[in-house]
């Protein structure tokens, strides 16, 4: 096992982009390939699922197979994280029995499986789950990692995750706000401010979660009712 100290300090993060690197740049430093920050729900029944990725590094393809319509095999380690303390941990070898899960993982080259819960200073329950395509390396130390992942969260929840729980909107989001209340789609908005098409749906999608409404007919309607828009 590493006798690596954890970290005592991170980056100054000033965006999501500077959470993202520092997030990614933890995964490899433990010999993961990619992290999930997840934004777990009250109920997978009830849940979409991509909404519960808040931040990840996984490809479209490796997102589409984990909300595999008929089996999700990320749920096993949602449920866990939404009812339990202790670490997940799912490593693979060939004498594996083979469940629905490990099957899936198995078969994208997911071998390794490493997730836990984060603190948060808000009512939001979050979780990180880190993912290797390789055996496991004998020096990884789970207390380590969980150790630097918090210091990571603690400075990404501050700068980040608090203001996207506020519904203080600033001016492009009372533009795009206000354009989509129009009945402009994303990409009309984008061609009137001049930005991209995926910003203005960035903008919108965090929009809908800090109001804690569902699509943009709801966004509209409540925010007209906060008084955001006229």
């Amino acid at each position: 096992m590493s006798s690596r100290k954890p970290r005592k300090s991170v980056g100054k993060i000033a965006n999501r982009i500077d959470g993202y690197r520092l997030l990614k740049d933890l995964a490899q430093e433990y010999s993961f390939d990619d992290f999930a920050l997840l934004r777990l729900p009250q109920s997978l029944k009830s849940a979409n699922f991509r909404s519960i990725f808040d931040l990840h590094s996984l490809s479209e393809i490796e997102l589409e197979m984990l909300d595999l319509e008929g089996g999700c095999s990320a749920e096993p380690v949602l449920e866990h994280l939404m009812h339990w303390a202790v670490p997940y941990e799912l490593r693979l070898t060939s004498n594996d029995a083979i469940d629905l899960a490990k099957g899936l993982l198995r078969h994208y080259g997911i071998n390794v499986c490493v997730a836990f819960n984060l603190p948060s200073l808000t009512l939001t329950r979050y979780a990180i789950a880190f993912f290797a395509r390789k055996d496991t390396p004998e020096n990884r130390n789970t207390g380590a990692l969980m150790l630097d992942a918090l210091a990571c969260f603690d400075r990404l929840n501050m700068h980040l995750l608090n203001a996207d729980n506020s519904d203080e909107f600033d001016a492009r989001d009372a533009a795009i706000l206000s354009l989509t209340s129009e009945g402009l789609t994303s990409q009309q908005i984008a061609v009137e401010l001049k930005i991209s098409e995926h910003t203005v749906n960035a903008n919108v999608a965090s929009m809908i979660r800090r109001l804690g409404v569902l699509n943009r007919p709801q966004l509209i309607a409540t925010a007209i009712r906060k008084g955001l828009i006229g």
